[in-house]
């Protein structure tokens, strides 16, 4: 979980879930922005969704995140619209759906395979 500022795009807050996820610690995360998880062909992406959902209240929605080692995994994005200290702000919940994604993707090929037979 995280909360970014709408105008700047930096982290505002992260929790624990997100520190062990991602592998950057608390500080490293609050000077970073939301674009710095990003791979870089997504970031245009990214600004034109941030844009055009400013003032929808709840979304949710799958993107492409990099951890600090490098690796690239897939996010289910949940986020509401929150005002924190003052500033409007987006708070993120960002569940890790990789390994999920990859066993859909055998299970679907398996059973292709059975009916294919």
């Amino acid at each position: 979980m995280w909360i970014y500022d709408l105008e700047t795009l930096a982290f505002l807050e992260v929790n624990e879930a997100a520190i062990l996820t991602y592998g950057y610690s608390r500080k490293e995360f609050l000077s970073m922005s939301i674009l710095d998880i990003r791979p870089p062909e997504d970031i245009p992406e990214v600004i034109k969704s941030v844009i055009a959902n400013k003032e929808t209240p709840n979304q949710t929605s799958r993107w492409r995140h990099i951890k600090k080692s490098g690796e690239i995994i897939c996010a289910e994005i949940s986020s509401s619209a929150v005002e924190f200290e003052k500033r409007p702000a987006r708070h993120v919940m960002a569940t890790d759906i990789t390994k999920r994604l990859k066993l859909e993707e055998e299970l679907n090929k398996k059973m292709s395979e059975f009916l294919d037979a």
